[in-house]
């Protein structure tokens, strides 16, 4: 049973080398998915893309890792962002901590993936 556990439609942020790591347990992928919506005028033109949500997603899946990329590669480096994907997970929150002594930590929150499926 999950805990947390969230459903999630968005679009996952173009990857870099920083986001795949492999060790001795194998490997995993880290992004950032969002959610952003046009905001439409009366006559239904779009006036500017609002930003609803994100959450930092981990994948630890090969499987799920492999699809992700595999979508990271069919932007062709021009769409800053991903097909639209749903994914199910368990929420908690990455701590970010700070550098600064006395600063204060920031809680990002975060998806472990579960499942994955592209809309």
């Amino acid at each position: 049973m999950i805990e947390n556990k969230v459903i999630f439609s968005g679009q996952i942020k173009a990857l870099t080398e920083k986001n795949i790591k492999s060790n001795d347990l194998g490997t995993f992928l880290t992004a950032w998915i969002d959610q952003r919506v046009p905001s439409r005028l009366p006559n239904g033109d779009v006036d500017r893309v609002k930003y609803v949500t994100g959450y930092q997603i981990v994948v630890k899946d090969r499987k799920i890792v492999d699809t992700i990329i595999a979508l990271d590669k069919n932007r062709n480096g021009v769409e800053p962002r991903s097909a639209w994907v749903t994914i199910t997970g368990a929420k908690g929150d990455y701590i970010i901590k700070s550098k600064v002594e006395g600063g204060k930590d920031t809680f990002v929150p975060q998806v472990e993936v579960y499942d994955l499926e592209v809309l």
